[in-house]
């Protein structure tokens, strides 16, 4: 790997962009998360944007130049989705602060450039009702439509909602799915993959 790698972190989020003729992702990139300095201080919440691009045989890290994004965060879950032409990461969630709880309820759209080399974000403000400020949750794409899981909220230790949002619809509204049957029950710093 080359190229000047970013700050020890955890905590952040980290997904792979960019389908490549064989059908795997040939990007990854990563946005904010905790950083541990050193044994005893304080942590630094981030929010920095990185890509770790497959260039041949190798991969190469590089900082990618944005503004305006969702801002310092950590606990917040990502998901990328590809329509036609367009490729964006869809994010939700997290905390700003070590200590406080989460209080962004808005979903932030990462739009990327033809070559992954940069992009602009926006805020969805999805009418109605919504999951709620929450982190340590898992946001996935599937078809259409992201999904949301659990996580911790400011009125809740964990959740086991399950979240849907309509990314084909023209105006796309959050709605919580009805479950039956037996559950994860709530849980935070879980994972998700869908295989559809």
């Amino acid at each position: 790997v080359s190229g000047d790698p970013p700050p020890a972190r955890d905590d952040h989020i980290a997904i792979g962009v960019a389908i490549g003729l064989s059908g795997s992702p040939s990007q990854m990139v990563i946005y904010g998360g905790l950083n541990k300095p050193s044994i005893g201080a304080a942590p630094v919440v981030l929010d920095d944007f990185w890509k770790l691009s497959k260039v041949g045989p190798d991969w190469r890290w590089s900082a990618l130049p944005t503004s305006g994004g969702p801002g310092p965060r950590y606990g917040h879950a990502a998901a990328f989705y590809k329509s036609g032409n367009t490729n964006q990461m869809y994010l939700f969630g997290g905390s700003g602060t070590p200590v406080d709880p989460p209080s962004d309820s808005r979903v932030w759209v990462f739009t990327f450039d033809a070559n992954f080399a940069s992009g602009s974000w926006v805020i969805l403000n999805p009418p109605g009702g919504s999951p709620g400020p929450r982190r340590d949750h898992t946001l996935v794409a599937a078809g259409s439509s992201l999904l949301l899981y659990g996580g911790y909220s400011d009125v809740s230790p964990s959740s086991s909602a399950l979240w849907k949002l309509d990314l084909a619809s023209p105006t796309p509204v959050w709605t919580e799915i009805p479950t039956t049957g037996p559950s994860p029950g709530p849980r935070v710093n879980h994972t998700a993959f869908y295989d559809p």
